[in-house]
């Protein structure tokens, strides 16, 4: 029976810088996607998915690179032989005695992901009103209308409900993602119990 692999949720961050523009890549990507979606005025159920999933697959990615990246400088230097053959006659398991076998999720990674998830939503309804508003308004520059919805974008009856509707259902989302990743580990934990 193979290891299933789980997502992991891990403590040291050996990689925040990379963490932070690879989710600020995807901030600005989800921001972008939901407001062009707004602008054709649709819903869809897929934003707040879209809103959840990009952010926290750029922070796993992000882990990801970082550690390839040293896994393959570490390589390089610890590779004493050169013939292919003593590199390959190491036993393999399925379990590392150093760190989990699923995608890895820091604690920081974790946290920008939740905080860009909820300020993309934000952002994409403010951007929105304020181009609706710049077209009605055309005398008024667009920082200053964007200010005024920045404060008072919770006045606008639809604007409102689309941004708590959104945030619900990435919250919903969250919450899922949470659940399996902590059932994830402790299924896990069961299995490399048993080996």
């Amino acid at each position: 029976m193979d290891a299933q692999k789980y997502m992991t949720l891990e403590k040291k961050d050996n990689y925040k810088l990379l963490t932070f523009f690879g989710v600020f890549i995807a901030f600005i990507v989800v921001t972008f996607f939901l407001y062009m979606l707004a602008r054709k005025s649709e819903t869809s159920v897929y934003a707040p998915i879209i809103a959840v999933a990009i952010p926290f697959l750029a922070a796993i990615g992000a882990n990801y690179m970082g550690k390839k990246s040293d896994e393959k400088k570490n390589d390089n230097q610890d590779s004493w032989s050169n013939s292919d053959e003593a590199l390959t006659k190491t036993k393999k398991s399925r379990f590392s005695k150093f760190g989990p076998t699923g995608p890895d999720l820091t604690h920081f990674g974790f946290i920008l992901s939740l905080i860009s998830t909820y300020l993309s939503i934000y952002l994409s309804e403010v951007l929105n009103l304020t181009k609706i508003l710049q077209i009605t308004h055309p005398n008024d520059s667009f920082s200053a209308i964007f200010i005024d919805v920045v404060k008072n974008i919770f006045k606008a009856d639809w604007s409102r409900k689309y941004l708590i509707q959104y945030w619900l259902w990435a919250t919903f989302f969250i919450i899922i993602l949470i659940v399996t990743v902590i059932l994830g580990q402790k299924n896990l934990v069961k299995i490399k119990r048993k080996e």
